[in-house]
């Protein structure tokens, strides 16, 4: 589920990863006229034995336009994603 500013003009997803996992994640977007798609990136698995622990980090990331009519996209541009707006 992604949140949308009331301006249109940020996104931010609730990411779910493991306790083991190192690195920065970011969103990433790709803009054009009729959708925006979406990714998460970063983080990757430390060798070795982890506990099961699941953690939850809120990424943001801003777009160059308001959001508007446009379409919120997996980044293979095959599914829509679920967005709420204040």
């Amino acid at each position: 589920m992604v949140h949308v500013s009331p301006d249109g003009r940020s996104i931010q997803a609730l990411v779910q990863h493991g306790a083991c996992e190192r690195g920065t994640r970011r969103i990433e977007i790709k803009e054009a006229p009729a959708e925006v798609r979406v990714r998460v990136l970063g983080a990757q698995a430390t060798g070795g034995a982890c506990n099961a622990v699941l953690l939850s980090t809120r990424l943001s990331a801003t777009l160059r336009a308001p959001l508007g009519s446009r379409q919120l996209m997996e980044w293979d541009g095959r599914r829509p994603l679920k967005t709420v707006s204040p």
